[in-house]
């Protein structure tokens, strides 16, 4: 038996056979559940165990460096939520799920990872300011991060930290160390795991029992909205710098056509102004993702 096993005795067929279980028992639990992309999960993390009892000399060698990695299909484009669905999901959760709505507006702009921000403390938010710090993994190296809280969210930042029951009369020094989203998306001394905000997104939106949810028919996770606050923010800034590159060439044009302004240009001379902007604002989004900026 494996349990009774000597850590040093294990090798890769013996991780592989607990990884074909954990399949087995995956699939009886609930079926199809069980994927390339689990396996390979599955992996990883046992073989990150591996890593310490290696260093510390329990064993020779990590036994899940023999076994493959699974081909998975690789998706070109992760799938977001519309502006108008965005809009419609979030006054819906602000009007029957208050609490899971703020944390939803509060989260969509952060560019931030889940379980990142689930580990928010109330010592790590400046409301004068308007940022809040948090501390990601940066080439295995943790690391602190000053984000910047937009303006149309401030409000909801402000209800968080202070949104306490009558009940705690704890005080504010006592406070600072809670965590923003504890039990019921209210600050408290321990955070709630990230899963269960995959459990109430899948409740309230993907199968929520509001006919005008439903008929969404989202099937994007809510993490993805990270995703769409970057593409959001890589079309405004591909706009503007179009514009202002479009604006210098045009007056350089009526310069030299000893016009005053672009007015002539922009109406008349230039008659593919539109379709140069378009391939522009194309390249610079290509640069700005490729340039790891964003």
């Amino acid at each position: 038996m494996l349990d009774e096993m000597p850590v040093r005795e294990f090798t890769s067929v013996h991780i592989r056979a607990i990884l074909d279980q954990i399949g087995i028992n995956k699939e009886a639990a609930k079926k199809g559940s069980w994927t390339n992309n689990n396996f390979n999960s599955f992996k990883k993390d046992i073989g990150i165990l591996f890593i310490e009892v290696v260093e510390l000399g329990a064993i020779a060698a990590n036994p899940t460096a023999g076994i493959r990695r699974r081909k998975v299909v690789k998706r070109n484009h992760r799938e977001t939520l519309s502006h108008e669905k965005f809009n419609i999901v979030a006054n819906h959760l602000l009007a029957h799920y208050y609490n899971f709505g703020r944390f939803f507006r509060m989260y969509a702009p952060s560019h931030t990872r889940e379980t990142e921000f689930m580990k928010i403390q109330r010592k790590d938010v400046d409301l004068k300011g308007k940022t809040y710090k948090v501390t990601v993994l940066k080439r295995d190296v943790y690391v602190e991060v000053i984000k910047d809280i937009d303006d149309d969210v401030l409000h909801y930042w402000c209800e968080a930290m202070y949104d306490y029951s009558v009940d705690d009369t704890r005080s504010e020094e006592e406070r600072a160390n809670d965590y923003l989203f504890a039990e019921d998306l209210r600050p408290g001394p321990v955070p709630i795991d990230a899963s269960q905000i995959t459990r109430r997104w899948r409740n309230h939106v993907k199968q929520s029992r509001f006919k005008h949810i439903a008929d969404l028919k989202i099937t994007a996770d809510i993490y993805s909205v990270k995703h769409k606050a970057t593409t959001d923010m890589v079309d405004a800034e591909a706009e503007r710098i179009a514009n202002e590159s479009i604006e210098k060439a045009q007056q350089a044009a009526a310069k030299k056509n000893s016009h005053t302004s672009t007015k002539m240009v922009r109406t008349v001379y230039d008659v593919k102004s539109g379709d140069r902007k378009r391939h522009l604002k194309k390249r610079v989004k290509i640069a700005l993702r490729n340039s790891g900026k964003v």
